[in-house]
């Protein structure tokens, strides 16, 4: 059972994603929807589940801003928004999942399956904080970040920019 919240401002994208992860047989389960992102921060605090969907554009908080509000997270993190910048951004940092709308169900079969096949890794959190570096970085200075997060056969390493020599990928 994959147990997972949507925050995303607009009500039409929360409750079509709930739908096409019903259609996905996956054994998902939707444990809320939050079209005001203020009000999914103290459910997501108490609540135990795996998957967040998590809109970036929204009215007075951003998705970045939500996840800095939670802090600490033990949870996988998979963006969902209809701006493509955002995603340029995402991938630069080591995001760790990004869809754009609207959602493809085979892109998010797919992500499911992914998440499923590293689900015991422990990296997420530093990987979400290489993401926030960057993120903050580039929208504030337009810098590189230090690190970056390198995905391998069993989740994440974190590498220094500065320790890569070459980047190759088949």
């Amino acid at each position: 059972m994959i147990r997972t919240i949507i925050v995303d401002d607009e009500r039409h994208a929360s409750e079509l994603l709930g739908i096409k992860l019903a259609k996905l047989d996956l054994g998902v389960e939707v444990l809320a929807k939050f079209n005001h992102p203020e009000a999914a921060v103290e459910f997501i605090r108490g609540a135990k589940f795996d998957v967040l969907f998590l809109d970036i554009e929204m009215p007075r908080l951003s998705g970045f801003d939500l996840l800095d509000a939670l802090g600490t997270i033990n949870f996988e993190v998979i963006f969902t928004t209809a701006y493509d910048q955002y995603a340029i951004r995402a991938f630069e940092f080591s995001a760790l999942n990004y869809l754009l709308k609207p959602v493809e169900e085979a892109q998010l079969r797919s992500v499911l399956l992914r998440w499923e096949e590293r689900k015991n890794r422990d990296l997420s959190v530093a990987q979400l904080d290489v993401l926030r570096q960057g993120y903050r970085s580039a929208s504030q200075q337009r810098n590189l970040p230090a690190r970056v997060a390198l995905p391998m056969l069993e989740g994440y390493e974190i590498i220094e920019i500065g320790q890569i020599i070459r980047c190759e990928a088949e």
